[in-house]
């Protein structure tokens, strides 16, 4: 699964394709948090596939998020674009848990414009 980082004007776009790995997903969120420190993100799984995650994939990447909320400054967002109902299901509840856990605000979207709308404060 490749993730393309493409670093906009107001967020940084983490573009996922193909089968969706948390080693991969955790390796990339270390990278490019660490070297923009991005305080508005966009995950768009859009060419992607969730169904490889379980459980403690979501942990691995929670803990890994958390790891970088100071560096994202306070009132951090992260949209996260996704293809199917059950994918938003999904997202919507380790978003639940991750703004608890992490302190940054998620929210989950079907299309490109939404996401970018919510994370521009539209």
């Amino acid at each position: 699964m490749p993730v393309a980082f493409h670093e906009k004007p107001d967020y940084a776009h983490f573009e996922v394709m193909g089968l969706a790995t948390p080693q991969e997903l955790v390796a990339e969120m270390a990278v490019q948090y660490e070297a923009h420190r991005p305080k508005l993100v966009l995950w768009d799984f859009s060419g992607a596939s969730l169904s490889g995650m379980s459980p403690d994939s979501f942990g691995s990447l929670m803990e890994t998020s958390k790891k970088f909320t100071a560096v994202r400054g306070a009132g951090a967002k992260t949209a996260v674009l996704v293809n199917a109902e059950i994918e938003k299901i999904l997202v919507g509840a380790y978003a639940a848990f991750a703004k608890e856990v992490v302190g940054v605000e998620y929210a989950t979207f079907f299309a490109l414009a939404d996401a970018e709308a919510w994370l521009r404060g539209a």
